[in-house]
């Protein structure tokens, strides 16, 4: 009978500290009840198209974190990180898919001699990826501002939108870059009638559009002062400078001088320029200076894979001698350290799809575009 007695109560034992140790293995040490206090104010904010960024309430008493996201397949919640560091209030979660809601708890942990001592968890905290990381939209006003939500980068003209619509992009952490043409002038600008004397000949396929002098001081002057720093004061980032192609059709030291002197003083004002296209030009400057870091720092090329048949309003496939000159010449830039963006043309979605695969390989931003008007 005591044999028994003994028996049941080994039996009790085990099944006791089976509990204890086998029940929550990532959660509880020890069954010692605690009042640690949870995490407050955690934040999930989209970054890009594969990373959310975290962010919490310091608990006071506590020596980590231990942070948690849900899987909807399992409907459970996973541990994903331990941060061993209680002043550490923020992390950022990568490799994650685009376009995709991910949700976040936290908990606070405590470290008591042989036992850890776990907080109650957080609050939800819920944040979509990005679903794409570039986006090129100067054809578009601010009425349809929601077609850049889902756009990390996105390329519009400011002269369009206000401090408020910049604004709102930004609290959607988004980064903006607007339109800024210094090597043309179109007709329907406001300021067209004072710079028209001093247009150099057609744009071609363009019918509204002129090549402007750029030596011109008054003119230098006018995008620097006047409109550089008018966009800069609505809070955008950074520029997308067109048209340095005009040192292409009028390849003389004025030409060359006046772009250059335009893009330092942008520089100058401490913001981000990207520009669109110029290759001719940017040649000539590295090989003249050996470095392009007071002009830029990014190139966005259009139509290294895709052609525009303007007269007829189609796309089509560039030959090949088109896409090696130009990944010939992206390798010249990432050596200075310059991000490549691409912004291609076409309606073939299996052609798309090749060239997502290409840029995604070589670590180039792109934006493939359905229409010409970039709306």
């Amino acid at each position: 009978m005591k044999f028994k007695v003994f028996k049941s109560i080994a039996i009790i034992a085990i099944a006791a500290c089976f509990l204890i140790v086998f029940i929550a293995p990532n959660e509880v040490y020890g069954m010692e009840k605690t009042s640690l206090k949870s995490p407050t104010q955690l934040k999930a904010e989209k970054y890009s198209t594969s990373a959310i960024d975290l962010s919490w309430k310091k608990a006071e008493g506590a020596n980590g974190y231990i942070i948690y996201k849900y899987n909807p397949k399992y409907k459970k919640y996973y541990k994903i990180k331990i941060i061993k560091n209680s002043n550490i209030v923020k992390w950022r979660n990568k490799k994650l898919s685009p376009g995709k809601t991910y949700g976040y708890k936290i908990k606070s942990y405590k470290l008591s001699k042989n036992n850890v001592k776990y907080s109650k968890p957080s609050l939800l905290a819920t944040a979509k990826t990005f679903k794409h990381e570039y986006g090129v939209f100067i054809g578009l006003n601010r009425n349809n501002i929601n077609k850049l939500y889902n756009y990390k980068t996105v390329v519009i003209d400011a002269e369009y939108f206000t401090s408020k619509d910049i604004k709102k992009l930004h609290n959607n952490n988004q980064k903006v870059y607007s339109y800024l043409n210094i090597g043309s002038i179109e007709k329907f600008r406001s300021y067209y009638n004072t710079y028209k004397n001093i247009t150099l000949g057609k744009y071609q396929n363009w019918d509204d559009e002129r090549w402007i002098n750029v030596s011109n001081k008054d003119w230098q002057s006018f995008i620097v002062n006047k409109t550089a720093k008018t966009y800069l004061n609505k809070g955008v980032d950074g520029f997308f400078v067109d048209n340095c192609d005009v040192y292409y059709l009028y390849k003389n030291e004025g030409i060359f001088k006046g772009l250059t002197n335009i893009l330092k003083s942008i520089k100058s004002l401490n913001t981000k320029i990207i520009i669109n296209g110029g290759d001719t030009f940017i040649k000539e400057y590295l090989k003249r200076q050996k470095s392009s870091q007071s002009i830029f720092d990014g190139i966005n090329q259009e139509t290294v894979f895709t052609t525009i048949n303007f007269s007829k309003n189609t796309f089509g496939k560039s030959d090949y001698s088109t896409r090696t000159y130009y990944i010939s010449y992206f390798k010249k830039l990432i050596k200075n350290n310059k991000k490549i963006f691409l912004l291609e043309y076409t309606t073939d979605t299996n052609f798309m799809k090749k060239i997502i695969i290409y840029c995604k390989k070589k670590g180039w931003y792109y934006y493939i575009s359905k229409s010409i008007e970039l709306n």
